[in-house]
């Protein structure tokens, strides 16, 4: 049983009871033709023929009455009009005896009116007589036939017209009793199949309660486990081959998509600790990194101080040395355009110092930048995790509603199919399927709303991580413009080196030519070698910054 289709067992049902309904229709369909017969005959035999037999005494009471005004009167004008009321109530009579003739229906009944039509033939004789004396106005005679033999033929033909009337009112009777019994017969066969019925539905109903509704409810709870995170359980009802086991099947796949989204909820969290953990080494990079560039900013601003300083020294020393002779104007002019050249050398390191300042100093606001722009992406992450977890409520909840909404279908549709005038009891189940069609409705939208929102969050967390690889490439700028600047400091240095040590000759020569000078050119030669000594220390603190610099990208891309 429990393996027959649901639809199979509601028609079996079904079945049984339009077999049912429909003998019992039959019953009461012949019943209610054999009362409707009887009340055809008494309406179409009995009752005309008792107003037919009724009208004819009455008419030949109205002809007796007539007679006995004509041979009371002697006036010839009164006699006149007695005579055409006896021919009209003659004339009546006949029209009620041809009324009456078709419908005689009894051996008796014809036998009657035979005696009747014999009796009135022989009064009719008896009144053509009276009627010829009474105009002769021999009234004695007249009164003497029509109280004679006259009267006890008119007699004989009124108690014989009373006695059609009792076989006719008789009739009636007797069929107005038949159909009764008919009816009371039938009314107690219609009421033992209607009881019989409501004992098959019953039964039926029970059957249907224990194959069909106790299966679901039980689905429904185990829905309800479901709902609460509870996946160990297994799926009842899954070996029934009707609709509950392919429920059961749907709902298994359902369990098993639970299981296989709590998989990757916990994969999820696992990749989330891990992109956490890089960016805890990431920003430690970044905040090492900002330090170093911190430090050695300030030794290049003080190296660069000291550059300029020794460069005034020097500009000061070759005027003095100029003044002092002229003997020497040429190694003096030689001097002095290479101390010029070493002061634009300096103030060009000067100028790559500055840059390396600004560079840093937008390294440090980028990589802020880039902090920033994780933390979204992070949040944006944390957003879709909480939309997917909704996803997953609202879709338990249109399960369940489309489990409930399928079955009330089912029964609605067959129920308002098979059951015709009887399947208005199934309104019921019509109300609740438009409201669990309204609640998938709701759900589904609640869906869309929620998968909508996953999708702006993706895009979120996805431009976040643009921003980043953005922000990344223009830190790699920002250490190429660095090693640009930083190998411009090292040329203005070289190129300080060889024009001091121009310079120095030239200082020998001037030595040579005058002694005044001496004192000067050693000055000259003591700035030089300051000089010398701050670009050697700007040139190493230059390789320190690129070093620092490779460190914290390679931490960067090690994360």
């Amino acid at each position: 049983m429990k393996n027959l289709k649901i639809s199979y067992k509601i028609l079996t049902f079904m079945f049984l009871l339009t077999f049912l309904a429909g003998g019992l229709a039959v019953r009461l369909v012949s019943s209610m033709s054999m009362v409707n017969d009887q009340s055809t005959i008494i309406a179409e035999n009995w009752l005309p023929s008792v107003k037919a037999t009724s009208s004819l005494n009455t008419a030949t009471s109205d002809f007796r009455l007539a007679e006995c005004t004509h041979v009371g009167t002697t006036d010839p004008a009164v006699m006149e009009k007695v005579e055409k009321d006896l021919s009209a109530v003659i004339a009546n009579i006949n029209d009620l005896r041809k009324t009456y003739e078709p419908m005689i229906s009894s051996p008796e009944e014809k036998a009657l009116y035979e005696k009747f039509s014999s009796d009135w033939d022989k009064y009719m004789v008896a009144h053509n007589q009276f009627i010829t004396l009474s105009r002769a106005n021999k009234n004695e005679e007249a009164s003497q036939i029509l109280y004679g033999d006259s009267l006890s033929q008119f007699n004989d033909a009124s108690e014989t017209l009373l006695k059609l009337v009792e076989l006719n009112a008789k009739g009636a009777d007797d069929a107005s009793a038949t159909g009764d019994s008919i009816y009371a017969t039938q009314k107690n066969i219609a009421i033992a199949g209607i009881l019989i019925m409501v004992a098959l539905a019953g039964g039926c109903t029970f059957l249907l309660t224990r194959a069909v509704a106790t299966p679901i409810i039980g689905i429904t709870k185990y829905m309800s486990i479901l709902s609460g995170g509870e996946l160990r359980q297994d799926v009842p009802f899954k070996d029934r081959k009707d609709e509950i086991g392919e429920m059961a099947d749907s709902l298994q796949i359902f369990k098993d998509g639970l299981v296989e989204a709590e998989e990757l909820r916990a994969k999820a969290d696992a990749e989330r600790l891990e992109k956490e953990r890089r960016q805890e080494r990431i920003n430690a990079a970044t905040a090492k990194f900002e330090q170093s560039m911190s430090s050695i900013v300030k030794v290049v601003a003080s190296a660069s101080t000291e550059l300029q300083a020794s460069a005034h020294t020097l500009a000061a020393s070759a005027e003095e040395t100029s003044v002092q002779s002229n003997a020497v104007s040429a190694a003096s002019t030689e001097t002095s355009a290479n101390i010029q050249t070493v002061a634009a050398s300096t103030e060009e390191l000067s100028s790559s110092i500055g840059e390396i300042t600004q560079q840093v100093t937008r390294s440090s606001s980028i990589a802020n930048e880039a902090v920033e722009k994780s933390r979204i992406a992070i949040q944006s992450i944390n957003k879709l995790l909480e939309s997917a977890q909704k996803i997953g409520e609202v879709t338990a909840v249109i399960s369940d509603i489309s489990g409930q909404t399928n079955l009330l279908a089912l029964n609605a549709t067959i129920e308002a199919a098979r059951a015709g005038d009887a399947g208005k009891g199934f309104a019921v189940v019509a109300n609740e399927v438009k409201g669990l069609a309204a609640n998938s409705a709701q759900s589904a939208d609640q869906i869309s709303t929620q998968i909508t929102q996953i999708q702006e969050d993706t895009r979120i967390a996805a431009k976040a991580v643009q921003d980043i690889t953005s922000i990344i490439d223009q830190i790699s700028e920002t250490s190429s413009s660095i090693a640009a600047a930083i190998e411009q400091q090292a040329a203005a240095t070289s190129e300080i080196t060889r024009n001091v040590n121009e310079a120095s000759n030239a200082s020998v020569e001037v030595d040579q030519n005058i002694a005044g000078v001496s004192q000067a050119t050693a000055s000259t030669g003591a700035a030089a070698s300051q000089l010398s000594g701050s670009a050697e220390e700007l040139s190493k603190q230059a390789e320190i910054l690129k070093h620092e610099f490779d460190t914290y990208i390679n931490a960067i891309n090690n994360a």
